[in-house]
């Protein structure tokens, strides 16, 4: 089976880093405080539909306010490695501890499949805002979408 790939694109690729930059900056900027988590969401299932995907965040996103009605970040849908199914990553800023919040997303997403929640690390050699950033726009689902846009 040939595997699949994204293809290059160095203009696509500078638009990209640009944006990671600019999610990087983002909450210093708009709340005067750094990401405090980077969480990762995958399915067990791949789920290709992309308004059924973005439900599941905004569910996700419904029940942390219930927690933390400041919380703001950002979250990127990003393609499995078979290019077909999607998953998420999410920088959030938050008053929530992260023991808190990775409890209340196990709830939330346990029928759903696998969450990884990190502590938000600025040293990070290859900052998660570049990681989140990588492959947006390089196909019609590789999208990302600001918290606060969703209340």
């Amino acid at each position: 089976m040939e595997e699949l790939y994204y293809k290059q694109n160095l203009g696509r690729d500078i638009v990209n880093e640009s944006i990671g930059k600019f999610f990087k900056g983002y909450s210093k900027q708009i709340h005067n405080v750094d990401w405090k988590l980077f969480i990762t969401l995958t399915y067990k299932f791949p789920q290709i539909r992309e308004d059924k995907v973005n439900g599941n965040v905004k569910k996700l996103l419904r029940e942390w306010r219930k927690y933390d009605k400041s919380i703001d970040g950002i979250w990127v849908n990003d393609l499995d490695k078979n290019l077909v199914g999607i998953h998420h990553h999410i920088i959030v800023k938050t008053e929530l501890i992260k023991s808190v919040l990775e409890s209340v997303t196990k709830k939330v997403w346990r029928n759903k499949g696998i969450i990884d929640v990190r502590e938000y690390d600025k040293s990070y050699e290859y900052c998660y805002c570049n990681y989140m950033s990588k492959h947006i726009g390089k196909t019609n689902r590789n999208n990302y979408y600001f918290i606060s846009n969703f209340k």
